[in-house]
């Protein structure tokens, strides 16, 4: 049985003085869309940090169009989190890795979608 694959609906490398990884953001045979940030570094100590698409190009998540995605639970490793259905995908242009208790960007991704 063939499996079916995930269509990659935008790829960028996170990059900042406190966070380094990667992201692609996925579309799944299911519908489901899926942001994955792997080899993910985050500086250690960090509290509550969290990931938003932004559709700001410095990734600035206290204007313009913002989603949160969640959580990290651990400062490195690989991570996926689900993009809500009411997210408009076009607008983001950033991922962005967030420290919400410092209000402090630790890191940013240029996000660039792929053609359809």
């Amino acid at each position: 049985m063939a499996q079916e694959t995930s269509e990659v609906l935008a790829t960028g490398v996170i990059t900042g003085p406190e966070a380094r990884g990667k992201v692609m953001i996925n579309r799944r045979p299911s519908g489901e869309v899926v942001a994955r940030l792997s080899q993910l570094w985050v500086a250690p100590g960090a509290p509550d940090v969290r990931v938003y698409l932004s559709s700001n190009t410095d990734g600035d998540v206290t204007a313009g169009v913002t989603v949160e995605l969640g959580k990290l639970t651990s400062l490195s490793g690989d991570f996926a989190f689900a993009v809500p259905g009411d997210a408009e995908l076009s607008l983001a242009r950033t991922l962005v890795v967030y420290c919400s208790v410092y209000s402090v960007t630790f890191g940013v991704a240029s996000l660039e979608h792929q053609a359809a």
